[in-house]
């Protein structure tokens, strides 16, 4: 199992693993689970979607007392489209010149760390559905930023995009990024970013 802090991540029963088996959703079970995922996502198109665990009730207190939001066993999720838009806007040689570190494939293993250790987070908007975006920060090594949309209707903490910054950047610098997806007050029609990230 991922070494993931009691009470922070609540892993699947052995009822719910089976429910899931033959369905589109994949559960966590070691890392090599992660890389398999990701890989498969990079070459086949498809909606599948790996779910890292559900969230606790430490974290969702903190999320509700410094957020107003309510995430208490929401499924930690990752879809095959969202690593596709982390590798392909995050992941080449080109991040270094927005002073960025390039994703690698082995930091997917490090979103349920980032969630339950994080160091900071914040509201950074709402979809074009008005549903929530929650960033947050994790210094490891570098610093990284995980971005979600909280989905009330498939109980999911969606992650959006994932990017990392290097380490001599700022707790300042984490304020003014916005997340990757667009408000429900801006006039565009598509969920692409709007900020000076992507």
């Amino acid at each position: 199992m991922l070494k993931i802090r009691e009470n922070n991540i609540v892993n699947y029963s052995q009822k719910e693993i089976k429910n899931y088996k033959h369905g589109k959703v994949k559960i966590v079970k070691n890392e090599q689970d992660v890389i398999k995922f990701v890989r498969k996502s990079k070459n086949t198109p498809s909606n599948e979607k790996l779910y890292y665990g559900k969230v606790g009730k430490l974290i969702s207190d903190e999320i509700m007392s410094r957020l107003g939001i309510d995430v208490e066993n929401y499924n930690i999720s990752l879809k095959t489209d969202a690593v596709r838009h982390i590798l392909n806007k995050h992941s080449s040689s080109k991040e270094i010149l927005k002073g960025q570190v390039p994703i690698s494939e082995d930091d997917f293993k490090l979103i349920p760390k980032i969630i339950s250790e994080y160091d900071n987070l914040k509201l950074s908007g709402t979809t074009n559905q008005n549903k929530p975006v929650i960033t947050f920060r994790k210094k490891i090594g570098d610093t990284f930023y995980l971005v979600n949309y909280v989905s009330d209707k498939k109980h999911n903490l969606e992650i959006q995009t994932m990017f990392k910054r290097k380490k001599k950047n700022s707790a300042a610098e984490y304020n003014t990024i916005k997340g990757p997806i667009q408000t429900s007050k801006t006039n565009s029609s598509t969920s692409s970013t709007n900020n000076n990230i992507q």
